[in-house]
């Protein structure tokens, strides 16, 4: 069933309050519903209070939910799993499985999975993977970051209340800002996305595939594995102070030593640096302004703009480079000399 938009369907000054379920009081095969607008009071992707045999899907765009969307309400089970893809969607809450059991001896239970995706425009201060007051979840509740700006909000990765389970949890960032996180199994960073931290983060994450974290000043407290490569950014180092970011554990994926990217629109050079305890990534520019031949000798003399926090100028200098300042500029100056050491290798 696919809803389309201007629908208004909230409470009324009576208090009676209006509700979308894809199946009702008895039992259904399976619930498939597209949201593309409107106003809800209230969202349950599978029953209302009668169970659901195979998967429950709810597909919802350009909406706005008054109170809460979950899987489904009172005293049901879905047979299959469960599936929210959300775009441009503000809620005050959402539950991955069910409200509450009708008969408090009998909890009601999601056998399969729930996947969660959070496209961009999505606003919900909170998401549980689990349900708000009890019943179980048998497999495991996979949120994917995919777009959302989630600046001031929390991802649990478990349900609200302790009768509730939740077979296992898991959170996928491939693309957004990520705000709070909890109880999560495992974290891992997708491929060729943009995730950039909104708060302190302590977990450990797994990197599949080309991955861009910017920390934004924050602390990750975690390792980093995995067969991908990392392409560590912290925006706080982009006016070229130092940054307020780190990673702080180990980090045994690939992890990029210094690269240029356009991911945020913007052309930015960014270097990687160990500390004791981790990583810092510094944001720097390096420019050529004059490349000339050197008359009667073997090499060339060049001059760089060049600009950068302290640190990364102290490793420039380690590598045999000299700084010197130019007028407002930091420039890089280095000629090479008229016999070339074969293994000698520049980098700039």
């Amino acid at each position: 069933v696919t809803f389309g938009k201007d629908i208004l369907c909230k409470a009324n000054s009576s208090g009676t309050y209006f509700m979308l379920a894809g199946g009702g009081w008895n039992e259904v095969a399976s619930t498939d519903l597209t949201v593309l607008g409107g106003t809800w009071e209230y969202i349950y992707s599978g029953g209302y209070t009668g169970s659901v045999k195979g998967d429950a899907k709810l597909v919802m765009k350009d909406a706005q939910v008054c109170q809460q969307m979950m899987a489904n309400y009172n005293a049901t089970s879905i047979g299959g799993s469960v599936y929210f893809d959300l775009e441009n969607v503000t809620a005050p809450v959402l539950y991955g499985a069910m409200a509450k059991n009708k008969d408090s001896s009998t909890k009601s239970t999601i056998h399969g999975d729930i996947y969660i995706t959070l496209g961009e425009g999505v606003s919900i201060p909170t998401i549980y993977a689990g349900s708000r007051d009890s019943g179980n979840v048998s497999g495991t509740v996979t949120i994917i970051l995919d777009g959302a700006d989630l600046t001031g909000c929390q991802l649990i990765g478990k349900a609200k209340n302790s009768t509730g389970t939740v077979g296992g949890s898991a959170l996928v960032l491939k693309n957004g800002t990520l705000g709070k996180i909890s109880n999560f199994g495992s974290v891992t960073l997708g491929t060729t996305g943009y995730v950039k931290l909104s708060e302190a983060v302590a977990t450990d994450m797994i990197v599949l595939g080309d991955s861009y974290l910017d920390l934004n000043g924050k602390v990750l407290t975690g390792n980093l594995t995995g067969t991908g490569t990392l392409f560590g950014m912290d925006s706080s180092s982009d006016t070229y102070e130092l940054p307020t970011g780190a990673v702080k554990g180990t980090v045994s994926c690939n992890l990029s030593a210094h690269f240029k990217s356009d991911i945020t629109g913007q052309i930015k050079r960014y270097m990687s640096i160990a500390e004791d305890t981790g990583y810092t990534f510094h944001r720097f520019y390096v420019g050529i302004t004059k490349l000339s031949l050197r008359t009667g000798e073997t090499g060339f003399g060049y001059k760089a703009r060049f600009c950068a926090d302290p640190a990364v100028q102290a490793l420039v200098e380690s590598f045999g480079f000299t700084l010197q300042l130019d007028g407002m500029d930091t420039v890089v100056t280095e000629s090479l000399p008229p016999k070339v050491n074969a293994g000698r290798k520049t980098t700039g």
